[in-house]
């Protein structure tokens, strides 16, 4: 549901010729894409799985928090630094493979596993992505 709106950002900043967008202009147009997905989201939800809905949200916010997520890898990319792209990549992968195990072994609810995952990405884009894209610059 998202993918039509994502538009591949990070391609089209990496490769364009010339200064006339910079990464903020990206990143608008981003969080709009991702403001309208939301609500194709919220609708789609009530309307097919109303049942479903906290569940299909959560996942929607995770994946609009991993585009955002895209768009900080553009600016890496850009400059070449693409172990920084890895090194978030890395501790993200195994962090969430440790949370979901952990939960799992727990008998923690779906939802409830969600939520925390939702909350350890929020995390590592905040003080991982966004701290070294400041430092960059």
């Amino acid at each position: 549901l998202l993918q039509p709106l994502e538009m591949q950002f990070r391609g089209l900043y990496v490769t364009e010729k010339g200064d006339h967008l910079n990464l903020s202009d990206y990143h608008s147009l981003r969080i709009i894409c991702n403001l309208l997905s939301l609500l194709l989201i919220i609708f789609g939800s009530i309307l097919f799985k109303p049942e479903m809905f906290n569940i299909i949200l959560v996942i929607g916010i995770i994946k609009i928090i991993e585009s955002q997520m895209d768009i900080s890898y553009a600016s890496f990319q850009r400059r070449d630094y693409l172990y920084y792209i890895s090194y978030s990549k890395i501790i993200r992968g195994l962090l969430t493979v440790f949370l979901v195990f952990l939960l799992i072994s727990n008998s923690v609810s779906l939802i409830f596993i969600l939520y925390y995952w939702l909350f350890l990405w929020l995390l590592i884009y905040i003080f991982i992505d966004i701290n070294i894209g400041k430092y960059q610059y």
